[in-house]
């Protein structure tokens, strides 16, 4: 599962489909985790989904976090609570790049009907797949692999980060990384 705005990189999609070709057990997923300081926007303000990882390479906690910024040192986010959190940049985050398998509809089929009874109506609402898998993990019904990328994300959150968008992929492009056509 992915995000339609973002580009993740090919190493990050080479480490996800060798994930689900080899790993056999069926309520073991993972997260391409990226560090911090590779996701964040030159013009404003992006949310990410910080992880907490065990020493074991799984998700032991994630929490979304919204409107995280970067600073000369590293970046920040507020808290409900009006203080401020710090990061390195060094943190292990998610960009919503889950590797899924049929089992998971069990779970996420559970959370979405649950969504739909409470916010269906919402036009605002929006069910944050981090917080749905985190209860999950916490209760130990699944087990959620972080699956490292030292790519550098890249997409439109902001009108401002079209041109460098562009230019990154036109950059992959003459490079043969990325295909001048898709279809």
């Amino acid at each position: 599962m992915i995000n339609a705005d973002d580009y993740y990189g090919v190493e990050s999609f080479r480490i996800l489909h060798d994930f689900l070709v080899n790993d056999r057990d069926q309520n073991c997923y993972c997260i391409v985790g990226y560090k911090l300081k590779n996701t964040l926007s030159e013009h404003g303000h992006v949310n990410r989904g910080v992880c907490r990882v065990g020493e074991d390479g799984l998700l032991k906690n994630i929490v979304e976090t919204r409107q995280i910024e970067k600073t000369p040192d590293g970046a920040q986010a507020p808290l409900p609570d009006g203080k401020i959190q710090k990061f390195t940049g060094n943190e292990v985050v998610s960009m919503n790049l889950w590797g899924f398998k049929p089992s998971c509809f069990n779970f996420l089929g559970e959370e979405f009907r649950n969504f739909i009874n409470r916010s269906g109506m919402d036009l605002k609402s929006e069910l944050d797949i981090p917080t749905s898998v985190d209860k999950f993990v916490k209760n130990g019904e699944i087990t959620i692999r972080i699956l490292m990328s030292n790519e550098r994300w890249f997409g439109v959150t902001y009108r401002e980060d079209k041109p460098f968008v562009v230019e990154s992929i036109n950059n992959m492009i003459n490079r043969g990384v990325y295909p001048s056509k898709i279809y």
